[in-house]
């Protein structure tokens, strides 16, 4: 290398790299926390789950704006300048993505409310809108300025019990959203970290104080919400309070999920 070159390496004045501007993400994870963050001439696609509103937080935010399904061709054709992926989902494509040179971020999904705020922060640094990230986190944390007594053996027991008598336990996002609403939860109650199946004899002796039976109720009849019009069930709900959180406040941790802890605190006994 000549002394000229490197020269003008030193003296050179160094050029920032720019906000990205043609963001395409392939999770509905992502999709939320960008759309909540960025905006929308700076979304170049989201992925078609983000328009389903029985699964999405923000499904009318995203009407209009370009869905994908996941594959790699697509990806490329909108030509982004970043992608962001979940750690559990389009692997293969992100894999041909990160061959290929592009920038892609990797969010793993949350199992709690921190966990948002985190990922709401590694969002907003990899699109340049820390401090719009620090704002929303911010009202999320007012809203939960006050919480109720923390969660003991005396607390309320709150119980999800869905199709196939599935049920979430400790360390998921369920468990945070009642901890922070002052209840115990079945995974503290029997022991189980995240979620399994349980069956309705067990649910019945332990007797929750309040029960999420899901969607699985409203959807079309099938053997796997059998469990669900059972008669013990119905006796149950007459002594237990049910709750209705919408699938989309759990299914992904975005900043609407607070609205989930508002709705067991409201439903407390």
């Amino acid at each position: 290398m000549s002394w000229l070159a490197i020269l003008y390496i030193f003296l050179a004045p160094s050029v920032e790299a720019s906000p990205p501007q043609r963001i395409v993400s392939l999770n509905l994870c992502t999709d939320q926390l960008l759309i909540e963050l960025a905006d929308r001439e700076r979304i170049a696609g989201v992925s078609y789950w983000a328009v389903d509103p029985r699964m999405a937080a923000y499904a009318a935010e995203a009407k209009g704006l370009r869905t994908v399904r996941g594959s790699a061709e697509e990806v490329i054709g909108l030509e982004p300048d970043l992608v962001l992926a979940g750690t559990f989902s389009t692997r293969e494509t992100v894999s041909i993505l990160t061959r290929l040179g592009y920038q892609v971020v990797d969010f793993t999904p949350a199992n709690s409310i921190e966990d948002i705020a985190t990922n709401l922060r590694t969002l907003g640094a990899a699109i340049s809108e820390e401090e719009k990230a620090e704002e929303i986190i911010a009202r999320m944390e007012a809203r939960l300025a006050t919480p109720p007594e923390a969660p003991n053996d005396e607390s309320p027991l709150f119980a999800t019990y869905d199709a196939n008598g599935w049920s979430t336990g400790s360390g998921t996002l369920t468990s945070d959203i009642a901890a922070r609403a002052g209840y115990r939860t079945l995974g503290d109650e029997l022991g189980f970290f995240g979620s399994r199946r349980v069956n309705l004899e067990t649910l019945l002796t332990v007797q929750p104080d309040v029960i999420d039976l899901g969607d699985a109720r409203a959807d079309a009849p099938a053997l796997a919400s059998e469990a669900l019009k059972h008669p013990a069930l119905g006796n149950l709900l007459t002594q237990a309070r049910e709750v209705k959180i919408p699938g989309y406040l759990t299914a992904c941790g975005t900043p609407k999920t607070v609205e989930a802890v508002e709705l067991l605190i409201e439903a407390a006994p």
